[in-house]
């Protein structure tokens, strides 16, 4: 298996993670769970780097942009039982979601790409 899809995979794993601790917490502490949002910007950050590192620097976005779909789908749905992602009932309807949907994919495709070209500056800075 390919290194990036091997990081890829274990990013869902990390971001899922993220998303339920984040919503425990939230829960437990009374915290904005909007705020945890920088920590999964972060993670996007992290394995696109990750994933860039160990095969070509574009493959960084394509890693954010999966952890984005991952994040809007499973995540969302892992928040959304445990309590605090669950949104208003009449904000949900089909363009609500696909307009979520595609706002954290290219989120997560742009800080993925960050990722990677953080990688083409360390590779000129050795």
């Amino acid at each position: 298996m390919n290194d990036a899809l091997k990081i890829a995979l274990i990013g869902a794993i990390a971001i899922l993670a993220f998303d339920a601790i984040s919503s425990v917490l939230a829960i437990t502490f009374g915290l904005e769970y909007g705020w945890f949002a920088l920590g999964s910007l972060a993670l996007y950050i992290l394995f696109g780097y990750l994933a860039a590192i160990r095969s070509k620097w574009f493959f960084g976005g394509a890693v954010g942009a999966f952890l984005g779909l991952i994040e809007t789908s499973l995540g969302w749905a892992i928040s959304w039982n445990i309590g605090p992602g669950k949104p208003d009932a009449e904000y949900m309807n089909f363009v609500f979601i696909a307009g979520a949907v595609a706002f954290v994919v290219i989120a997560g495709a742009v800080m993925g790409m960050i990722g990677g070209v953080l990688t083409l500056v360390k590779k000129r800075n050795v």
